[in-house]
């Protein structure tokens, strides 16, 4: 055979498997890239609160009811007179009766004399920029009353989720956002009179 032919065949077989590979690459760049966005949009739909470890606490409380939930373990559980806090460990004086940061919190209180949160209580703490929006939610099968306030420009948050048992009023306050992991928390809470 003629070293041109034989050039000519090597050139044309050396071609064919660049093709091959270039397809190949771009087929597996292409998978690659869909598997990456099925992963993206799986984890979407799954929520930040898939790898998170939680804690259960069931608590009886002295107004005659059984309070428990599920909490992030990166939070620390206190029980403070009339609230059941969550919080990051703080370093709180011996004589203070938590030493969490407060950030999440059932409390506890008569309604005789409840009276709901009000855009004014929290003007100071958010310097005067702050908006509030309203709506309902269920939590432990009861009806309750949502509170939100922002700050238009900066990055101040509170929560207020109010409801009544009886003569009796449970506020949830949450001042970190509303994540994933708050609403695990407020999904999992369960409330019997006992």
């Amino acid at each position: 055979m003629p070293l041109r032919q034989q050039a000519d065949g090597r050139w044309a077989k050396l071609t064919k498997q660049l093709k091959l590979t270039r397809t190949y690459t771009y087929m597996h760049r292409i998978l690659l890239f869909i598997f990456f966005l099925a992963g993206q949009f799986s984890n979407a739909q799954t929520s930040n609160s898939s790898s998170t470890v939680w804690k259960h606490v069931t608590k009886d409380i002295n107004i005659g009811f059984r309070v428990s939930f599920d909490y992030p373990s990166y939070w620390k559980f206190d029980w403070v007179e009339n609230c059941l806090c969550l919080g990051k460990p703080s370093k709180a004086p011996q004589y203070i009766e938590y030493n969490n940061t407060m950030n999440w919190g059932i409390w506890m209180e008569d309604g005789e004399n409840y009276q709901l949160p009000t855009i004014d209580f929290y003007k100071d703490k958010f310097h005067g920029d702050i908006y509030e929006t309203e709506d309902t939610v269920t939590v432990a099968g009861y009806k309750a009353t949502r509170l939100t306030y922002k700050q238009r420009k900066g990055t101040l948050f509170m929560q207020n989720i109010i409801f009544r048992i009886g003569g009796d009023v449970f506020d949830i306050e949450n001042n970190k956002g509303d994540t994933a992991d708050f609403q695990t928390f407020l999904k999992s809470i369960n409330i019997k009179k006992i």
